[in-house]
């Protein structure tokens, strides 16, 4: 074999090959372009395959990319700083060292939907030997190569689910959101009993981009430990209802805090109000059919400040403080128009 010649491009397996989607270039999904856009799609296309990520040297990446080192790093950093990859390690091979990445689960899910559920491949992009025929009509197919001959198969980023690989197209109702489900979660193994778990769900109105903020939330929860790549549950794991750290019980914590926000916030502009007047107002407009009867009642009453008034202003303290105070506020801006 004749000797590669001092300063020739880095040899990339033939089996070696990346695709650009729909969702990384669109102006309504990630918005790359140019080398961001070259080098996401390597990290997004070996995080989809058999090794679960990217660990290309920096030569074999600016290679791959069409430009220089340095330029290559830059890029590399700056989507690690936009939250669109993750170093999620180091690999060492043949006295080499090189990071770990892998494509952020959560963007791409709202990148995808913001898009409308399109993924296809915008164009297949083998290159360096690569083939046509390796590319893959979808991110989630395995057979993508890896960048390197030796893959650390680490649980937790593999894409394989029981009885064959993850479907292809998108379909319609439960399958269709299922499907855009599998492509943002990191880890299936069984995908029949997933699917079975995602049904109350996506009756409930749960989609892919829910279940990729739940799952933001907990890697919140679970950092990845220095050196290793992060460990996820598996799909069906995480949507178990029962499951203390699964979808219910984030998307709970999430909806808890959400609200004390709300509550915090609204309490703030209306400080100056006082209560018994936000609250009337909340009764004489009709918004709360119980708090509209309760202060009728009060009003009935000869005692200005008896049983009733208290039993009125009781209910809506203990029910209705925030949405009285929302709603005081509408009334306050119409006021001003």
């Amino acid at each position: 074999m004749p000797e590669r010649e001092s300063g020739a491009a880095p040899r990339v397996p033939p089996e070696s090959f990346y695709c650009i989607f729909e969702f990384m270039s669109s102006r309504d999904g990630l918005a790359l372009k140019g080398v961001e856009l070259a080098v996401y799609a390597l990290v997004y296309s070996y995080s989809q395959g058999k090794g679960g990520c990217y660990y290309g040297s920096n030569a074999m990446t600016a290679h791959r990319a069409g430009c220089s080192e340095r330029h290559a790093i830059d890029v590399v950093h700056a989507l690690e700083r936009r939250g669109l990859i993750d170093c999620v390690g180091e690999r060492r091979w043949r006295g080499r060292t090189t990071n770990m990445y892998v494509a952020v689960p959560g963007p791409v899910a709202e990148a995808i939907a913001r898009c409308g559920g399109a993924a296809t491949p915008e164009a297949a992009s083998p290159r360096a030997g690569g083939s046509p025929e390796a590319a893959s009509p979808s991110p989630l197919k395995r057979s993508q190569g890896c960048p390197e001959r030796a893959s650390p198969n680490r649980k937790g980023l593999d894409t394989h689910t029981k009885g064959g690989d993850a479907p292809t197209g998108r379909g319609e109702g439960i399958e269709g959101a299922f499907h855009e489900v599998l492509r943002c979660y990191p880890y299936t193994r069984d995908r029949a009993e997933a699917l079975a778990l995602y049904r109350p769900l996506y009756e409930e109105g749960v989609r892919a981009p829910d279940i990729a903020r739940s799952l933001r939330d907990w890697e919140g929860l679970h950092p990845a430990r220095e050196g290793k790549g992060r460990f996820y549950p598996e799909l069906a794991s995480f949507l178990d209802p029962n499951n203390p750290e699964g979808y219910r019980a984030l998307a709970a914590r999430a909806r808890a805090a959400a609200a004390r926000e709300r509550a915090k916030r609204v309490k703030e502009l209306t400080r100056d109000a006082r209560p018994e007047d936000v609250y009337a107002r909340y009764a004489l407009d009709g918004l709360d059919a119980r708090a509209s009867e309760l202060y009728q009642d009060h009003l009935r009453s000869e005692d200005r400040r008896g049983e009733l008034w208290d039993r009125w202003f009781a209910y809506m303290f203990l029910k209705r403080d925030v949405d009285a105070r929302e709603h005081w506020l509408e009334v306050q801006d119409a006021g001003k128009r």
